[in-house]
């Protein structure tokens, strides 16, 4: 059962056009006889349905009927009722009551218990659909694994926002997918399962930097067949068929396909390593504060800004005292004389100095109290954000928000109080809804709000707020706004590589080595990889399938740290010296070489596996000018890497393989000496660069080969 709805009578469900398409691609690609071989009774395809208890009555004849495999695909768009459970919405289901006029999964989830198929396979590509997880596992993570519904398996497109695509193409997800389909995978079984599609399947997701797809499956499920593997045949045929030797299913699955790439297994858990990414228990109901503003502001926010300024005008106090009283009290100032030995030019000085620290600090209570005066309230819940004060009530549905993150925000250019604000990043078609200020924001700067070039708006300035408080809020945050909510790094980083797979290693100031996932290197997405790094002075990437890195420790000496564990008892010194080096980056091309520019300036090209000096290649001088340098992959078709560089100036400027002449070299940027950790990770066709602003400590990811400013992606800040 097929159903797809691209067109919806509620104005609150933007139309779908891409879901028709995905429809048919699917139904074509089932029928057809080279991929999934079904016939044309076994698929029943409905497109843009209404009356959700008519579409549940065919879900459930359709399942009583079946013994074989039971497949439900449904595209279109997911919302989420008060209490959090997932709905499937048809044509005519409106938005503030999904519950009664949509296909509520749970109902779906009974037509499967009911069905004597041996296997039920369900694919959603809608917003929130990783909700269907929970759904069948009962609501627990272990029910999954036992005899809830034997034989069932759920692929979904995304934990909450989906990517509806383009109107004349297939939705992201579902184009992705019969991309994979359409091309097969190479060395690949005959026959594709679900099992063996899945990591291809996220593997393509994520290169395009979209969300993220997630399966869950009991007993043998997922080794259900869906298509067969076309890989070979496509090999041996080549791509100069005739058009109408394709089949239509074909050349819909094949459009925009990715090239084939291998897919990292996760790494083995080790013991040693606390698990750093498991959660507090999560609270059984939505998260709600409110303050009254008659709190002290102090309560819950930085106010070092407020006791700087005091404590500077306390110290000018007690400086210009005396200047004030001893001139008095010795005799020296006669009033309407004029001066006594200077004495009187003393006492103004301190008169005035002195009256203005004691208007500072008669000021500083009156303008602290005018900061907060009004009460507010913030709501967390599935349906998304709610906030209150007295400009009134603002709701943020989850469906009109791309991103919701916790950062400090200005007092509006007092710099008395550092706010802690909840952020969120609107849809394109909700950018009306963004406010004009947060609620909670001090009614005596109104206007001081602009949203950020991140897209990132201000919705409630926070407190007060316990630091439990704080904990409970996270919590729910992630649990109500999925891949939505992330945090920044906690404390800067540094030495960041990339490790394959658009993946990074990061150290902080503790010297935790960290892995942060692609695309986003959110906080909570992240791995403690291991310990006492603070030792190592800089890292460099190998770049082979395994990860491995190279680490350079201050006494100079080189070691080869083996991924994707980084154990410290398996690693092999590999040289020494390696302190003379001023810059040392991975070569760029996948050859395992690295670059190295040594203290008078002279580049050279060190060779795998041994990086032995005495078979290193110079192959440039002069480079001590620059500050920074990165190797990136091959532009210039001379089959070896391309450099990026940073010179003193901030200039961005790229050298040519294979001789990096700098007659031949290309400016393409400036600015750049404000950029530090400069880190190449793979993008779709070149090479993207990752860059932390030195200053604000946002990172930006750089599409190449341009890297235009005008073009790059904020990811996090607190790198």
């Amino acid at each position: 059962m097929l159903i797809g709805v691209s067109d919806y009578q509620d104005p609150s469900f933007p139309q779908v056009p891409a879901a028709e398409k995905s429809l048919r691609g699917v139904q074509r690609m089932l029928v057809d006889e080279e991929l999934g071989g079904w016939s044309d009774e076994q698929v029943t395809p409905i497109s843009n349905p209404v009356d959700c208890r008519r579409v549940m009555s065919e879900l459930r004849r359709l399942a009583q009927g079946t013994s074989g495999v039971l497949l439900l695909y449904f595209v279109g768009h997911g919302t989420v009722t008060m209490t959090g459970d997932l709905v499937l919405a048809v044509s005519d289901t409106v938005a503030d009551e999904p519950d009664v006029t949509g296909l509520e999964y749970s109902k779906i989830r009974s037509a499967l218990l009911g069905s004597p198929a041996k296997v039920k396979a369900v694919v959603l590509d809608c917003c929130y659909s990783g909700r269907a997880i929970d759904v069948l596992a009962g609501g627990r993570q272990d029910l999954a694994d036992i005899a809830d519904i034997r034989g069932t398996y759920t692929l979904t497109a995304a934990d909450h926002l989906a990517h509806a695509g383009q109107a004349d193409t297939c939705t992201a997800f579902t184009r992705e997918l019969l991309g994979l389909i359409g091309t097969g995978v190479a060395g690949g079984p005959p026959v594709l399962t679900f099992a063996e599609l899945y990591p291809h399947l996220r593997q393509r997701l994520i290169a395009r930097n979209l969300p993220h797809p997630n399966q869950r499956g009991t007993d043998t499920a997922d080794k259900c067949p869906v298509a067969r593997n076309v890989s070979d045949k496509l090999s041996k045929t080549g791509h100069g068929r005739n058009a109408k030797d394709v089949s239509a299913a074909r050349q819909e699955a094949t459009y925009a396909p990715i090239p084939s790439t291998t897919v990292e297994q996760p790494p083995p858990h080790r013991a040693s390593i606390p698990d750093v990414a498991q959660q507090p228990p999560k609270p059984v109901a939505p998260f709600t504060i409110s303050w009254t503003g008659k709190d002290p502001l102090s309560t819950y926010t930085d106010s070092s800004g407020k006791g700087c300024l005091a404590g500077l005008a306390k110290v000018v106090l007690g400086v210009t005292a005396p200047g004030v009283f001893m001139p008095l009290l010795l005799h020296r100032i006669k009033f309407g004389t004029g001066q006594d030995n200077g004495w009187f030019a003393w006492f103004l000085v301190s008169s005035v100095f002195g009256l203005f620290a004691i208007g500072i600090l008669l000021w500083l209570p009156r303008v602290t109290h005018r900061l907060r005066t009004s009460g507010w309230s913030l709501h967390i819940g599935p349906q998304g954000i709610v906030t209150t004060d007295t400009t009134g009530r603002r709701e943020y549905h989850w469906n009109h928000v791309q991103g919701v993150t916790i950062a400090e925000i200005s007092d509006g250019g007092f710099n008395l109080y550092q706010y802690t604000g909840l952020h969120a990043q609107f849809a394109i078609d909700a950018a009306h809804s963004a406010p004009s200020r947060p609620a909670g924001w001090p009614p005596s700067h109104p206007g001081k709000i602009a949203v950020r070039k991140s897209g990132l708006v201000p919705v409630c300035a926070l407190g007060p707020m316990t630091a439990h408080q704080r904990a409970e809020l996270k919590v729910v945050l992630k649990k109500y706004a999925g891949n939505l909510y992330h945090e920044a790094p906690t404390q800067p980083m540094s030495n960041l590589v990339s490790v394959g797979g658009g993946n990074i290693l990061a150290v902080d100031q503790s010297g935790n080595l960290w892995r942060y996932s692609a695309p986003n290197y959110y906080d909570s997405e992240r791995t403690r990889v291991g310990t006492g790094w603070s030792v190592m002075k800089r890292l460099v990437a190998v770049g082979n399938s395994a990860g491995d890195i190279l680490a350079i420790d201050r006494s100079g000496n080189m070691y080869r740290y083996y991924g994707p564990n980084y154990y410290g008892s398996q690693r092999t010194q590999v040289g020494a010296g390696w302190d003379s080096m001023t810059q040392v980056t991975a070569a760029g091309d996948g050859s395992a070489d690295i670059l190295a520019v040594d203290g008078s300036g002279k580049l050279f090209r060190y060779y795998a596996p041994d990086y032995f000096g005495s078979q290193r290649k110079q192959i440039g001088f002069g480079w001590n000018a620059m500050n920074t340098i990165v190797g990136v992959s091959d532009i210039s078709g001379s089959g070896s890497a391309d450099i990026l560089a940073v010179d003193g100036s901030g200039k961005l400027i790229r050298y040519y393989a294979p001789d990096y002449f700098g007659s031949q070299r290309k400016q393409i940027g400036f600015g750049w000496n404000a950029m530090t950790n400069l880190v190449a990770i793979p993008g779709i066709g070149t090479t993207d660069l990752l860059a932390t602003n030195a200053t604000t400590k946002i990172m930006y990811r750089y599409s190449g080969p341009t890297y235009s400013g005008t073009q790059r992606k904020q990811i996090s800040t607190g790198w």
